[in-house]
């Protein structure tokens, strides 16, 4: 598939992006009225008992009527009114299933979808020139033939079936007026639901040819696809701030979390270690902070000012920091140093209990 000017690349999602909000979308009007009419002669045949009871209230009401009598502007408003009310409540269910078939159609094919552009004004609508040159142009002599020729099969078919049944249709005189009006009835009834499945193959079809007459559209250049990517990638100077300030954030929560530390165990100066641990809810200590050189002596500073114990023992501090993120748990290896640690503590008094 290759579209116009040459463009030989798919759509990108930015791409489809953007022509959705500009109201350009997939949609087949053959698909809508497909469906309202495969939904509109099955509501129809459901409530058809219904609507020949309600008729033949009607009648029977319109035989009482006086036919040498008056009738005033009031009287005649009243009558109007009330078969109003009638006709309605009558046609209201059909209506409303038609009025759904649309929405779920059309929802079905687009998605929600709702934009504004598709409602702004547009001057060049107004262009007569416009106007008569795309009145005239292939893609509607092509609508044209399309519309034809599923008139054309539509009709063949309903032709067909109905000479079939016409030794029936012929012979209807012979039956009373009840049974006559619900064989058509039933003929009728037939017909539309072989029309709506032959409308089903023709949406099916329709359906295709605009997918594929969309996609076409939205093709894109090798260029383009090159020029969009080019926008989407951040550049190296946003990624070095993205980088800092996600530094930034980690050492702050860090530095927050230095106060609730159980211990700190450290080097003389260069590595500092902050464990948590409540032994009621954790398996194993939790390392919450860690840091070399400037922030091992903020971690100590902090820790120190929050009466947090703090232990010296390098090899300790050393491979905690080396194999330990912040976050995790210590490694079983670790637990038998870290348990001497927090054991000593306890002894002294400053420690929790292990």
């Amino acid at each position: 598939m290759e579209g116009k000017d040459g463009r030989t690349e798919r759509a990108t999602p930015r791409k489809r992006s953007k022509e959705r909000e500009e109201g350009k979308v997939c949609l087949s009007p053959e698909i809508t009225s497909m469906l309202a009419l495969l939904l509109g002669v099955i509501a129809l045949r459901l409530s058809a008992p219904m609507m020949f009871r309600r008729w033949a209230i009607l009648f029977m009401e319109l035989t009482r009527f006086e036919r040498l009598g008056e009738w005033t502007a009031r009287d005649a408003g009243e009558a109007f009114g009330e078969g109003a009310v009638f006709v309605w409540s009558l046609m209201s269910p059909l209506l409303l299933v038609l009025m759904g078939a649309a929405i779920v159609s059309n929802m079905a094919q687009t998605k929600p979808f709702f934009s504004m552009k598709t409602l702004k004004w547009k001057w060049s609508s107004l262009n007569p020139v416009k106007g008569v040159t795309k009145l005239f142009s292939m893609e509607s002599l092509v609508k044209l033939g399309i519309t034809l020729l599923k008139l054309m099969v539509l009709s063949a078919v309903v032709f067909l079936y109905t000479r079939r049944q016409w030794p029936v249709v012929t012979s209807l005189h012979r039956y009373s007026v009840p049974d006559s009006a619900v064989w058509m009835f039933s003929f009728v009834f037939r017909i539309a639901i072989l029309v709506a499945c032959l409308h089903v193959v023709i949406a099916a079809i329709d359906w295709a040819h605009k997918k594929y007459q969309h996609e076409k559209g939205m093709m894109m250049t090798k260029d383009e696809v090159k020029d969009e990517r080019k926008q989407e990638e951040t550049s190296p100077m946003v990624k070095r701030a993205q980088m800092k300030k996600m530094r930034e954030l980690t050492l702050s929560r860090m530095i927050a979390a230095v106060p609730q530390a159980s211990v700190v165990i450290a080097n003389p100066t260069h590595v500092a270690i902050a464990l948590q641990y409540e032994p009621d809810k954790m398996s194993a200590p939790k390392v919450t902070a860690k840091g070399l050189d400037f922030l091992a002596q903020r971690i100590k500073k902090i820790a120190a000012e929050h009466n947090v114990p703090i232990v010296e023992r390098p090899e300790t501090a050393r491979a905690l920091y080396k194999h330990v993120e912040v976050g995790q748990e210590i490694p079983a290896k670790f637990y038998e140093a870290v348990a001497a640690i927090l054991a000593f503590l306890h002894k002294l008094g400053k420690g929790i209990a292990v």
